[in-house]
């Protein structure tokens, strides 16, 4: 790149001699798994990243940055503390240059590409040379790692849900321009801070991973087996159907030279055909994502029907025809459709346009579309039976609830944060009093029906309630999270879910207890300990010892069992 701001010096003799490269299929299914990696281990940093992307693309038309630039900027800028992932820490202030140069060789072993990796390495460099691993001085530094550096500093560390201070950031950076970061990228990223940019700035890893795909379709163009091969690298990446749609139709886009190529799944309850992803200059024609069209007119729909390829163009149509009005209604030239057939069923359907005076789509094209069917109908079944496994391991198959994995995957998260930004999440401990009667005297089936009622009661308590989990961790026990308002919601939550419970049938009752993160409380364990000791006093005080006598067994907070006369 050619500008006010240098251009970058080869850093490394290993570097490839024909210049900057785009960053290929291969690279961007890296940057999407290791992206989802990090969204999972720390959604906070992750959040951070994604700001930090927002910030480079906001203020990429003003700095010019050409495609190669704009990418790896946008890649570093997520993957600039990835050395979390192996550390299992955030970077200290101290060990920021430690976390850089490991997350660089993690990008750079896991990607091969070398300016996305400069990226992570070189983000500590300082502008006016006294920076580290290698003190780079002003223009010798790498254009997308000072753009890292200058995002890092706007955006600042946040939590979970949180967003940045853009004001006092802005002071900070502005203060620091000319001796720790480049003070032309300073002012361009921080003018471009407008209130409409920061409004419209989507913290989610999905935007950032969408930018990066647009950019790699303003490169060239790939042949047909050069995009039927990426496909299959970069959908091993991707972990959801739109996210596998939208990869192998920009491929397809690609090698078919085409203006639109989209993936369309059939919808019994609407009867229709619902879009899951559309990429190109047409892609408005069909109103977007989730849009359904009707079978009645919309013309793949007969791929869905007869399951045989569609294919028309507007050299071999009359314009009275149902085909051909439909090309000048979303002024194209030609368009294939080719049915998608997933586990001897028909799901959907793929399809390719081109616009108007383009180029027509004809049967020499047939055969990519067919690959690319394939491709697309396996990762749909592989990614349906994935998603029926995370649905079998992390849902009771009785009520449909969160398990205990659940359970523990979200108090985890909970308390990843500092204390004072969770005081106010709450855990609700529920049993449900005399099951094993139930199960004794009516049979088993029966007992089922009472735990199904217990978990439809707890489900409409939190219904109106944000950031509640509800989940089954035992055989008559369950537990609410709320993730936020525990203080003043955590015991009338507890009150209508008996008052439901009560009224589901005769002789139904649940013991409930109710503990709050409070200060001092500094681990999962320690909160459903303070909770299940509040469940079994409500318990023990509602019961007393007619019915079986309540034993606590090792002190305060431990496992208890009953005793039955």
């Amino acid at each position: 790149m050619q500008s006010a701001f240098g251009t970058n010096p080869p850093l490394r003799t290993d570097a490839p001699s024909a210049g900057p490269q785009p960053l290929d299929p291969a690279t961007r299914a890296t940057i999407v798994a290791l992206g989802r990696a990090l969204e999972l281990h720390d959604p906070a940093l992750a959040r951070s990243a994604a700001y930090r992307a927002a910030v480079i693309d906001n203020a990429a038309a003003a700095l010019a940055l050409a495609p190669v630039d704009h990418a790896a900027a946008l890649g570093g800028a997520l993957l600039a503390e990835v050395a979390a992932l192996v550390t299992h820490a955030r970077p200290a202030t101290d060990g920021a240059v430690a976390a850089a140069v490991l997350g660089a060789f993690l990008v750079d072993r896991a990607t091969g590409c070398h300016a996305l990796a400069d990226a992570v390495r070189h983000q500590c460099e300082r502008w006016d040379g006294r920076g580290v691993p290698r003190g780079l001085l002003g223009p010798a530094i790498p254009l997308a790692a000072r753009l890292v550096a200058v995002a890092h500093e706007l955006v600042g560390p946040i939590e979970a849900g949180g967003t940045p201070h853009w004001l006092s950031r802005a002071g900070r950076a502005r203060s620091l321009a000319g001796s720790l970061l480049d003070p032309d990228l300073v002012a361009a990223l921080t003018d471009s801070l407008t209130p409409d940019a920061v409004a419209a700035f989507d913290p989610g890893l999905d935007t950032t991973l969408a930018r990066l795909e647009a950019l790699a379709m303003a490169q060239a163009d790939e042949s047909p087996i050069a995009a039927l091969t990426s496909i299959g690298v970069a959908i091993h990446a991707a972990d959801r159907i739109d996210e596998i749609a939208s990869l192998i139709a920009g491929h397809v886009r690609r090698a078919l030279h085409a203006g639109t190529v989209g993936v369309m799944s059939f919808d019994p309850t609407e009867k229709g055909l619902r879009v899951v992803a559309e990429v190109g200059d047409l892609a408005a024609a069909t109103a977007g994502p989730d849009t359904v069209h009707r079978l009645t007119f919309f013309p793949p729909t007969s791929v869905v029907r007869t399951g045989t390829v569609h294919a028309f163009a507007r050299s071999a149509l009359a314009p009275s025809t149902v085909e051909g009005r439909f090309l000048d209604l979303i002024c194209a030239e030609s368009e294939l459709g080719v049915p998608l057939d997933v586990d001897g069923r028909r799901w959907g359907v793929l399809w390719a346009r081109t616009a108007q005076g383009g180029r027509e789509l004809g049967t020499a094209d047939l055969a990519t579309m067919r690959l690319a069917a394939a491709q697309i109908t396996a990762s749909i079944s592989q990614a349906t039976r994935v998603a029926d496994l995370e649905a079998l391991a992390l849902r009771d198959p009785l009520t449909g609830l969160g398990n205990r994995r659940v359970l523990e995957t979200t108090l985890r998260r909970i308390f990843g944060r500092p204390s004072v930004a969770r005081q106010d999440c709450a855990v609700i401990i529920c049993d449900v009093d005399g099951l094993k009667v139930v199960n004794d005297t009516e049979g088993h089936a029966a007992g089922d029906a009472v735990l199904a009622d217990a978990a439809s009661a707890l489900r409409h308590a939190v219904s109106d309630v944000p950031g509640a989990t509800v989940c089954r961790i035992g055989g008559d026990e369950f537990c609410v999270v709320l993730d936020g308002g525990g203080m003043l919601l955590g015991q009338p939550v507890a009150s209508r879910a008996q008052q439901l419970f009560a009224r589901s049938g005769p002789n139904r009752s649940m013991s409930c207890g109710v503990a709050v993160a409070i200060l001092g409380v500094n681990t999962p364990g320690e909160l459903l300990r303070a909770a299940d000791d509040a469940q079994y006093l409500e318990k023990r005080s509602r019961r007393g010892a007619a019915d079986g006598e309540l034993l606590e067994i090792g002190g305060r907070g431990g496992r208890r069992a009953r005793r039955d006369h």
